[in-house]
């Protein structure tokens, strides 16, 4: 009997001493990796105009599936603001910039989806639009606020 424990429990080391560690990595298999760069424009409605943001964004895309970066943008057409006095004609602007991540969604075929979240922060305020006919006035101000997400 002692003899039959003894070899039950030298079977069972053995075994166990052929398993595997499997290392867990948030990637299965061998990774690839690449990045990108450049410029960008986008289009939005501000004040019930249309707004012309430009800006950049780049980033490292692992495996073809997943995007790690970051971007800027700001506004680049004036909106008129607020009418607060006659004499002052308030003109929009905001910027914003922030970290990206963007998941790729079938990125091997020819038109594909992506979806992206900015993590991130930025500002919005008025500044006083110089009428070009009206050189002796060289008084300017700006009010901004700053928002973050």
């Amino acid at each position: 009997m002692k003899k039959c424990m003894c070899l039950a429990v030298f079977f069972l080391m053995t075994f166990s001493a052929f398993g595997e560690y499997e290392e867990e990595t948030l990637f299965q298999g061998e990774i690839t990796h690449g990045g990108f760069g450049g410029p960008v424009v986008k289009f939005t409605q501000i004040r019930d105009e249309l707004g012309v943001l430009v800006g950049g964004r780049g980033g490292w895309i692992i495996n073809h599936t997943l995007s790690l970066g970051g971007g800027a943008y700001g506004l680049a057409n004036e909106i008129a603001g607020p009418d607060t006095l006659p004499y002052i004609k308030p003109l929009l602007n905001l910027g914003y910039g922030g970290f990206e991540i963007e998941y790729l969604w079938h990125s091997g075929r020819l038109v594909h989806s992506t979806f992206s979240l900015l993590i991130g922060g930025g500002g919005v305020g008025y500044y006083e639009g110089n009428d070009q006919r009206d050189y002796d006035r060289d008084d300017h101000w700006e009010n901004w606020d700053s928002f973050f997400i």
